[in-house]
């Protein structure tokens, strides 16, 4: 599923800028929650299985914070 469904253009373009990687072409699949989720706290190993609702919670207020510095 095309993440700009959920998240918006500015929303996605934060979540990588904060990850340090490098922008995809749109349209990018919802891996961008995995990013979102790290940038919460989420140590994101591979044993460590799937984020919980804190984690990306807490990363979804830094990249709509982020993205609205941004767009000042």
């Amino acid at each position: 599923m095309d993440c700009e469904v959920v998240f918006e253009h500015d929303e996605r373009q934060a979540a990588y800028m904060m990850a340090r990687k490098p922008i995809p072409p749109p349209p990018p699949s919802l891996n961008v929650v995995s990013l979102i989720a790290i940038s919460g706290g989420f140590p994101g190993r591979k044993g460590n299985g799937e984020p919980g609702s804190k984690m990306i919670r807490t990363g979804l207020q830094r990249a709509m914070d982020f993205a609205s510095g941004t767009r000042a």
